[in-house]
């Protein structure tokens, strides 16, 4: 086995990222990915190249390289040389004053997010404040960032436990009237699960001519391999 080189000086070989590559295609085509829902399923059922074994669905690998070489993520806020990303939607903060862990509030998305934005930082809202209604914390954290930072959560909406259609559609009206920029996105779980109050948010906007996105946050050792390039794929 060879032993792998990774720093910041050096980073992964073209071999390790083309192995890491092909690892990840056998994943997706001979595992594939938990969907828990009827209409995305059936939406999904028109294309050559995906297989769907309810309630998993599987990708061809030459459908997911097609895909990956034609479709690209903005990355305006990191072209110039390097960014600093910080957030996001701790339920919990160190107070300044009294040294104690306690539940984030309002008013700590206004204070925090004024600081993330002095350091020129970009990213999601700093803080969920925990003090409003649940319904409320989510559309906020958006309000707060718009208001307070030209940098600060964007239109990037995380489908998620906590929100529905109904909080995404607000947000989208939000963007809209901001002049802000919106997509809505869901995070896979481990292991290669997705759930179907997230699965719905998506769906909505599935023909409103929004982007969408799908992306991944493994936590190398406890829901991803513990080695860089497993972690990786």
């Amino acid at each position: 086995m060879n032993r792998m080189n990774y720093s910041l000086s050096k980073g992964l070989t073209p071999h390790q990222i083309s192995t890491m590559h092909q690892k990840t295609l056998e994943i997706v085509q001979e595992v594939g990915i938990e969907v828990p829902h009827k209409e995305i399923l059936k939406f999904l059922s028109q294309y050559n190249g995906i297989k769907i074994e309810k309630p998993r669905v599987k990708f061809a690998d030459w459908l997911v390289d097609k895909y990956a070489t034609n479709h690209s993520y903005p990355t305006e806020e990191f072209s110039q040389g390097y960014t600093i990303v910080s957030g996001a939607y701790e339920q919990n903060v160190l107070d300044m004053d009294t040294g104690e862990i306690r539940v984030a509030t309002l008013r700590d998305l206004v204070e925090l997010t004024k600081l993330a934005d002095s350091y020129g930082t970009v990213g999601s809202a700093p803080v969920r404040p925990v003090d409003l209604p649940t319904p409320l914390q989510e559309i906020a954290m958006y309000k707060v960032s718009w208001q307070n930072s030209s940098k600060r959560a964007k239109g990037i909406f995380d489908a998620n436990p906590k929100s529905s259609v109904d909080i995404a559609k607000y947000i989208c009206e939000m963007a809209q009237v901001a002049g802000k920029s919106f997509s809505v996105g869901i995070w896979i779980n481990s292991p290669f699960q997705t759930f179907s109050n997230e699965l719905e948010t998506l769906y909505h906007f599935l023909d409103k001519g929004v982007p969408l996105w799908v992306a991944t946050m493994p936590i190398a050792g406890a829901t991803a391999p513990i080695f860089m390039v497993g972690a990786y794929i």
